[in-house]
Parts: C-alpha cells; structure tokens; sequence
C-alpha cells in the first residue's frame, strides 16, 4: 500500500487498485485505465470519468454566494475534489460559478432537506475535464439585475479547438428557467447529459434577441463529437430540444420530448447523429404538422450531414412500427439506414414505455432515495399527462422592466433608443430579427412620461422602435424610458424552498454520515473517505455512499 499526499488530504492507494493508471497530468490523481463508470447506472461517451475519486472531501458548509465553505469556492478549487453538502436551501447567485479545473464530482444528492437549488446564475465548465454534476437544481430566472441574459444559462460546457472540454456527466438534475438556452454545449467531446429535466426556457423574456425559449443547443466544431443526451425529460422549449449544429456528432437515445414550440429536435450542417427510442409528444404549442426531428440547414445544403433514426414515437409515428422516417421533416437524402457514426453502448429501453420509466419516483430529475421532486417539476409532469401547459414567458406574474435607458429621439410614432449589449444582430439580415417583440416601451420623464406603447418593430441598425400607436406628447431627447416584458404567461413563481442544516453527523468528517459508515462496517471516526473497502471495482468508500443516494435504473 502506498500513501499519496494531495492537496493537503490523505489519499491512500491499495497496490489491489490495478485498475488505475498514473494519471498523465503530473500531480493529479491516477485516472481509470478500464472504463469503470463514473457511477453505476452512468452510460454514453461521458461516462467513464473518474471525476474527483482519490481527491479530497470539501464540505459545503453555507448558502453563501462566495468565500469560505460556499459553493463557489468547492467549485472553483484546485486539485481533485468530492464536493458534499452540509446545508440545503436557495444559493443566490451574483454571476456563474465558473469549473476551471478539473477532477471533480459534485454530489448534490447528499444535501439536506430541499436540497441544493441555484438562482440567479448557472455552472459554466471551461476549458476542463473530468467533472460529474448529480443532484442539483438550477433555475437562473430572468431578474434584469443578473447576468447578461443572452448568455444565462443553467449549465454551460465551453472550450476552443486547442483546449476544448471533455469528460463530462450531468447525471439527475433539474434544470430550467434560463433566459438563454437552458444547457449550451460547444467545442467539448466526451460528454453525457442522462436522467435530466430540461424544462421551460423562458421564451419572451430578457434576451437580447427577443424571444428565446430554446432548451438545449450543442454547437461548435473542432471538436464536438462523442456527446450523448439519453433519458432525459425536455419539456416546453420553443425551439432546440436538442438542436445538433455545425459538425456535432452524437446520439440522442430514450428521452421524452414534450411540447416545443417551432422544432423539436433540430438539425443544422455537417452533423452526424443518432436519434433512438425517443419519444416526441406534441403540445398545446405545437404546430399541427411538426414530426419532431427537423433537418434544416442555410441555403438548405446539411453538407455531410447524415441522419439516423430507429425505433422513436411522434405525432405521425404514434406506434413503433412503420416507416422510421415518419418523425422527420426533412431531405431523406441525409437520411443514414446505418448508425451516423459511433455509439456509446447506451441501454436503449422500450419507448412504449418510456415515459414511465422517467417520471417513476427512481427516474429523471433532482431525485434522492430521501428526497423527490419539487413542486415545478412535479406540475411539469402532470402537464405531459394531461397534454397541457405552455411555453413560458417568465417566472412570476409581476412585469419585468428592462432594459432602461435615454431617449436619442423620436418621432410622432417612433423613439430611438440607446444600443444595448446585444441589440446588433450578426449575420446578412439582422434586419429580420427584432429584439423587443411582444414587449413595450413606456416613458418616465419629462413631458411624456406616463405613455405606453406596445412595439410593433425595432430595427438593431438604426436602435429605432415603432410604436403602435401615435404619442400624445412626442418623448424629448433625454427623457428616461424603460421596456416592459409583459408576464402573464409565467411559470407560477418560485416554490418556497426550506433552508436546512440538518446534515446528518460525520464525526471524522470524510463526508459519510457515522450511521451509514456504522452500518457499513466502517470506522466513524477514521478518514477512510478514498479507501475502496466496500468496492472491488475500485470506487471510493465515499462514492459508494453518494452513489447509494441516487437509485439507477439499468446501466452498469
């Protein structure tokens, strides 16, 4: 037996723990030389991460935005680290937390009470490896006061050509409310998103661009292959529910899609994908002759774009037989009779009865063997029972005022406003996308002030908005004005959410509660946290504890 010394914890490596290779990053853990899953019951090209095993335990201790024993400073350390949760309630966030370095598993499961849910900002991972996120709820929402709406999302995975990121699983999470895309994947291989919600971006909201429910867009080449989405619930997005953009290769397998708005899945150049057993249920919002899955690509030439589809239901595929091309718009020319590149060995489950299987107690979502979904996620399934609900505007009722600004002019039905960050569209006809549609601008100084308009057009070259009907009092240069998003279409508000610290004792402080190291045959009071007594297979104690939190269905 060896004794290794990291960042100032005790790693303790048994000569049986064969299975792991030295690590090829000096100073880092040793890496699986096998494909041991990240956990039981983890599939897809993201899978075999070790994530923090071997590292230290870091304890989150607090609710608190930054500094000692928040969520942050676990997120954002150096050195491979197993982040477990003294506290459970609502973490405000200022700005992203920002995953830099890698090695690192983020048990949400082991918080107590509600459980962890993030507000305000998302998880961004950049230019790193090896991370697992189970167990979080993360809902950015859509306060003006945040961060820069066009880019806030719940979780984002971001790299380049030279240092894309790779190794990832998001595993049993609950994310929505985003006023961008709800999860944004791009210049990254080797990724999984299993056992998700994905739900209810928020459509007519913040984003600079307008109206901007999309729920999930992967993009980016050099690299972006080996992704996998399985068994995920995405519900209510206007649009990229997944989209495969721009040279994404990848499978989609077993995921219940539910009521997009403009495409369901969606398909754009130079992609190579798989899309299996899903099912694709439409909605109230969904136009009556979408299959599901669109190829559409500028100037409609996909380039090498290949499409292979086996075994999913829709509206015009409603039973598992027939055509398979039935759940596709789109040029059979890109249509693969093969599987379009690799898969991963995902276990594909009967469609029939898939949705069962997600939104049983033991399915998608932020789920613990303690603890079940919340009341939004809850309402969300009951909305695919019944085929109801929308697409969302906004989280609550009460008008979002945003942005504010100066008056640069006006006319007897116009107002020119100040740019904002984000107004200048990009692309050979910015002119067809209007950043403020469907809201309204109202002034509130000067001789005008008090008069609403609704907005009929905005033009991003010129910052000039038409009102729909003529002022009384044409607005003076300088005088203040402010837009105004209108919310009736919301998603009910934020659940309230219960603040605890009822972790339960760990006497040692390895991160496994007394009792269950007690009923394991461990010693409550020895840091035996990276020792892999209770797994041959060569999982740490302390995962075999998180991973118990969580029940699998099939998988390794």
């Amino acid at each position: 037996m060896s004794l290794l010394l990291f960042s100032g914890s005790l790693h303790i490596e048994s000569d049986a723990r064969d299975s792991r290779a030295a690590s090829t990053e000096p100073g880092q853990p040793a890496t699986q030389r096998v494909t041991l899953p990240a956990f039981p019951g983890a599939e897809g090209f993201g899978s075999t991460t070790p994530g923090g095993r071997g590292g230290r335990v870091i304890k989150v201790t607090n609710l608190n935005d930054s500094g000692p024993g928040s969520l942050r400073e676990a997120l954002e350390a150096e050195g491979p680290r197993i982040v477990v949760f003294e506290v459970g309630g609502v973490i405000d966030l200022q700005r992203d937390i920002r995953i830099t370095h890698p090695y690192l598993t983020v048990a949400g499961q082991t918080a107590p009470g509600d459980g962890i849910i993030l507000r305000g900002a998302g998880i961004r991972i950049v230019r790193t490896h090896d991370i697992i996120i189970r167990g979080l709820t993360i809902r950015p929402g859509d306060d003006p006061e945040g961060p820069r709406p066009g880019i806030r999302r719940a979780i984002t995975i971001w790299g380049t050509t030279e240092n894309p990121s790779y190794n990832v699983i998001v595993d049993h999470n609950s994310l929505s409310w985003s006023t961008d895309e709800v999860v944004g994947v791009g210049y990254a291989h080797d990724v999984t998103f299993q056992y998700n919600f994905i739900t209810e971006p928020l459509h007519n909201s913040i984003h600079q661009e307008g109206p901007h429910g999309f729920a999930f867009a992967l993009y980016g080449k050099d690299p972006m292959d080996r992704i996998s989405v399985h068994h995920n619930i995405i519900a209510h997005g206007y649009n990229r529910n997944p989209q495969y953009a721009n040279g994404v290769d990848g499978e989609a397998i077993n995921n219940v899609i539910y009521n997009w708005g403009n495409r369901g899945l969606s398909v754009i150049a130079d992609v190579l994908i798989n899309v299996i057993g899903n099912h694709f249920i439409a909605g109230p919002d969904t136009p009556p002759d979408s299959r599901g899955v669109v190829i559409g690509c500028p100037d409609s030439d996909c380039g090498a774009t290949r499409v292979y589809v086996q075994g999913n239901l829709g509206p015009f595929r409603p039973t598992n037989s027939g055509d398979e091309w039935l759940v596709v718009d789109g040029d059979e020319r890109y249509r693969s009779d093969v599987p379009a590149g690799a898969l991963s060995g995902v276990t594909i489950d009967p469609v029939e009865t898939l949705y069962a299987q997600l939104s049983s107690p033991h399915g998608a979502g932020n789920l613990t063997t303690g603890r079940q979904r919340d009341g939004v996620d809850r309402r969300i399934l009951t909305e695919i029972e019944t085929r109801t609900g929308r697409i969302r505007d906004c989280v609550d009722a009460d008008p979002i005022y945003y942005p504010e600004g100066q008056v640069q002019g006006a006319t007897s039905n116009t107002v020119t406003v100040e740019h904002h960050p984000g107004d200048t569209q990009q692309g050979p006809n910015p002119q067809n996308r209007h950043t403020y549609d469907g809201n309204s601008i109202e002034i509130t100084t000067g001789a005008a002030a008090g008069q609403v308009r609704d907005v009929v057009r905005f033009n991003p070259r010129t910052n000039v908005v038409t009102v729909d009907r003529p002022w009384d009092v044409i607005p003076e240069v300088g005088a203040a004005y402010r837009f105004i998003v209108h919310c009736d279409n919301n998603a009910g508000g934020w659940p309230d959410y219960v603040t605890s610290f009822d972790a339960p004792a760990d006497s040692d402080d390895d991160g496994m509660p007394d009792a269950w190291e007690i009923a394991n045959g461990l010693n409550p009071n020895r840091y035996d946290a990276n020792e892999t007594t209770l797994s041959p297979e060569g999982y740490d104690n302390i995962e075999v504890y998180i991973n118990s939190l969580i029940p699998m269905q099939g998988g390794s």
